[in-house]
């Protein structure tokens, strides 16, 4: 996925075009990879709510906060998304998972929700949570951590800003202090919140604007 991301930039920008990479979670590890392998296509890089291991940060989840992973992990039981599913349950069924990670839902997010379902982008059954996982477990199993890592560390013309969620239950903030560490030059952000933007619109726009500052002195 990390190769596609930068087919994509070579087919709109040409192979000398750089970026600023924002990756989230899942999308933070494809951003990491890109930093190693493409260092001098990125302008600079933004890290949200990421790891160096998504394995290892889950396994850490766990024991941290048992209850809270296994409610995570059984969630799906509660409303199984199929071709019957109304607007109201498949709504519903986005704000129970939201705030259970920690999420103020908003009227701004629910009216993504409405259109998400009207244009059929409705994870049945959830398969494309399972593929997630997949790709994320075949790939850290792949990959030698301690390599990973340290091609990290030689990473020093990217410049690089790590934000996390001090309540983050499914990646703790832990591994966000740890991934800063390890990346040369790295600027560490903490802000209230779980596995999200921010715990309410306030932190969120703060964020935001953090994250286009830093852009714009790059």
């Amino acid at each position: 996925m990390a190769d596609d991301a930068v087919a994509v930039l070579d087919h709109y920008g040409g192979k000398q075009k750089l970026a600023h990479i924002v990756g989230m979670s899942m999308g933070g590890k494809i951003a990491q990879i890109i930093m190693v392998k493409y260092p001098e296509r990125c302008r600079s890089v933004v890290l949200w709510m990421t790891s160096l291991s998504l394995t290892k940060s889950l396994e850490d989840a766990i024991q941290k906060n048992p209850e809270f992973m296994s409610k995570y992990m059984i969630r799906d039981e509660n409303i199984v998304l199929n071709e019957d599913t109304t607007l109201e349950q498949y709504v519903s069924r986005k704000i129970s998972l939201f705030n259970h990670l920690g999420v103020t839902v908003n009227r701004d997010m629910i009216m993504c929700f409405e259109k998400d379902y009207d244009r059929g982008a409705i994870d049945y059954g959830d398969d494309g949570a399972a593929r997630h996982s997949l790709a994320i477990a075949a790939w850290e199993a792949a990959t030698d951590f301690e390599s990973h890592v340290e091609s990290l560390k030689r990473v020093t013309s990217v410049p690089t800003i790590v934000l996390h969620g001090r309540d983050d239950n499914l990646i703790p903030v832990e591994s966000g202090r740890e991934l800063a560490e390890t990346i040369p030059g790295a600027v560490l952000v903490e802000y209230e919140g779980g596995h999200c933007f921010g715990a309410n619109s306030q932190v969120e726009s703060e964020n935001i604007k953090t994250v286009i500052g830093y852009m714009s002195q790059h």
